[in-house]
């Protein structure tokens, strides 16, 4: 290879040897090789970085572009990997088998979906940052439309319904943050050499004669240079929107390439929340199709917790973040294994309490002082705040228990880990019923019929061992949390408040002391204090009984007991975390062992 240092040598081989030429760099030698290998023989859209255009110099033109101009200005051609050469030859093929054998029926759902599914990796392939998102948005409006076929094709199909709603989902966070592309510039005529003057001779018909007319082909408008798709699915190829090329061609291929994004949502903040609009609609309807799928109720869920956080108002926000609460619960119910589905219930249980914690502080900002109702309701709000907290690292602890190996969770539970009711997972008011120690009923009648229980309204507590009534230690060591012991969260008067002996069991039920529910030392005063082991718990569910005192009750199946146990939580909320809380403790605690709910729990 000649260098600067060996420039007298090379002009004195060119002049003693005619044709010859010196090899900087071993751009010959490479592109060569690349010929007699067959690399040069690529498909369409197929870039190599041997094949990129040679950096021009001396002002003459590079090989594919204008004259006077640097091709080391245009942008460089994207190297892409085996995979997507694949996928983009896969997408091609789809689209071509699409427009040319026009199907039906199965067959046309199979071609439809599957280009989706292709086209859907492709943008998962696609580079970050905002020079590909264009190119991004192509691919996943492109799937868009075939999902959208493949559903036209066969209506009763969840997995093509599911994937629209997940191409949906990705496609309002591109459009989001892009903005409406510039219009193409108008087209350029060429440049037309000066007319000639004409000869004294010539006939004057010559001397009127039009000028030639530019080729159209080559003409620089938006119509000859982006090309027509194959199909009304073809999304630009990575290579497509990456290629260079001069002048306006570039800008007016990036805006044939967007007219072909958006699927008619636009851009912007208001065409994401459409796309997330749809993508709701979309999980909907396959789940009406297929309910038992967890993942759908999931992403479900998250569509809701992204529309919450665009909401114009309060109230709209609050509905959105319920709906988006019950989603991940539903999943939860369905999969007790579903760490996902936990993790997100806790995360948006956190970002809601911030939100609500961020209004209180700004209601009460400033110095002056409250009035008698006004400090009630201030207490009210900060003890539904930490309590909300408190819920939210109780699931995030949990997704850690179910999955101990994904460092986001790890994390995340160091992060939560001291709002919790240490040394408990959780803790609370519930009302139960205790049945009187045997021997306080002896002789007579009350030796004919069992005793009748009572319910009493109790400080509950809840680590890796069991559920059970509070002892007073470990009432203050739970209130240490900051959730207030002995009334209601907040103040006032609980609607179970009022509730005091005389309430039966429903029919069939055990009282406590009965089929697994032991007392513990000391509990009571003449009566069995409620405790169930985790181990011994197969279920946990949601009732609505007549015969419970009002409240939100929750029933707890149990091995040794078919009847179960009932308590009455003090709202739907609370019974909700306290179903999933005891369902997730029961399932690790017999899928894992109490070791690794302790271990959540423990001081890091």
């Amino acid at each position: 290879m000649i260098t600067g240092a060996g420039e007298p040598l090379r002009q004195a081989m060119e002049d003693v040897v005619p044709g010859f030429k010196p090899c900087f760099g071993g751009e010959e030698l490479n592109r060569a090789m690349a010929a007699l290998t067959g690399d040069a023989l690529k498909n369409v859209g197929e870039a190599s970085p041997d094949l990129a255009p040679l950096p021009a110099r001396d002002g003459t033109a590079a090989e594919g572009g204008q004259p006077g101009t640097s091709a080391a200005a245009a942008p460089a051609a994207p190297v892409l990997d085996k995979h997507t050469r694949d996928l983009l030859s896969a997408s091609r093929m789809y689209a071509a088998a699409i427009c040319t054998a026009a199907p039906y029926g199965d067959a046309a759902y199979d071609l439809h979906y599957s280009h989706g599914l292709v086209l859907q990796e492709l943008a998962a392939r696609t580079g970050p940052g905002p020079a590909h998102q264009v190119e991004h948005a192509g691919h996943l409006g492109g799937a868009c439309r075939a999902y959208e076929a493949a559903v036209g094709a066969r209506a009763d199909a969840p997995a093509a319904l599911y994937n629209w709603g997940v191409a949906l989902s990705d496609l309002a966070r591109v459009l989001r943050t892009m903005s409406p592309p510039p219009p193409p510039p108008p087209p350029q005529p060429r440049p037309q050499p000066p007319a000639a003057e004409p000869a004294a001779s010539a006939a004057p018909a010559a001397a009127a004669a039009p000028a030639a007319a530019p080729d159209d082909t080559a003409s620089a408008g938006p119509a000859s240079n982006s090309g027509t798709p194959t199909s009304p699915f073809d999304a630009p190829s990575m290579a497509t929107a990456a290629a260079p090329s001069g002048g306006g061609h570039a800008a007016a291929a990036a805006a044939a390439a967007a007219s072909r994004v958006d699927n008619g949502y636009g851009y912007g903040p208001d065409a994401a929340r459409r796309c997330l609009a749809a993508a709701a609609d979309k999980y909907a309807a396959a789940l009406a199709l297929q309910p038992v799928n967890p993942q759908a109720l999931n992403n479900w869920g998250l569509v809701m917790q992204e529309l919450s956080l665009c909401a114009p108002d309060r109230r709209s926000r609050d509905e959105l973040v319920a709906s988006a609460l019950d989603k991940f619960r539903c999943a939860l119910r369905l999969r007790p294994d579903f760490d996902r589905g936990c993790y997100n219930l806790g995360t948006v249980c956190y970002t809601y309490a911030g939100q609500l914690q961020a209004e209180a502080q700004a209601a009460y900002r400033g110095g002056a002082t409250l009035g008698a109702a006004e400090a009630a309701a201030k207490a009210l709000r900060e003890a539904g705040v930490r309590k909300l907290f408190s819920t939210s690292a109780q699931y995030i602890c949990l997704a850690h228990a179910l999955q101990q190996t994904k460092d986001v969770y790890r994390r995340s539970r160091l992060l939560v880990h001291a709002m919790l009711p240490l040394p408990f997972l959780r803790a609370g008011h519930l009302l139960g019923a205790r049945a009187p120690h045997a021997q306080a009923h002896r002789g007579g009648a009350a030796a004919a019929s069992p005793p009748e229980p009572t319910w009493r309204r109790d400080w509950y507590v809840l680590d890796h061992h069991s559920l059970r009534v509070a002892s007073a230690l470990e009432e203050q060591l739970s209130a240490s949390a900051g959730i207030a012991v002995g009334a209601p969260a907040g103040g006032g008067h609980s609607r179970l408040a009022g509730v005091s002996s005389g309430g039966p069991l429903p029919a069939g039920a055990h009282g406590p002391g009965h089929g697994g529910v032991r007392a513990p030392p000391g509990g009571g005063h003449g009566v069995h204090a409620l405790s169930v082991t985790l181990s011994n718990v197969t279920s946990v569910r949601r009732c609505a009984d007549p015969s419970l005192p009002p409240g939100s009750a929750l029933w707890l199946g149990l091995g040794s007991c078919a009847a179960g146990v009932y308590v009455v939580a003090e709202d739907d909320a609370a019974a909700d975390a306290w179903v999933d809380c005891l369902l997730l403790c029961a399932y690790i605690v017999r899928t894992r062992g109490e070791d690794v709910l302790a271990d959540a729990l423990a001081p890091s």
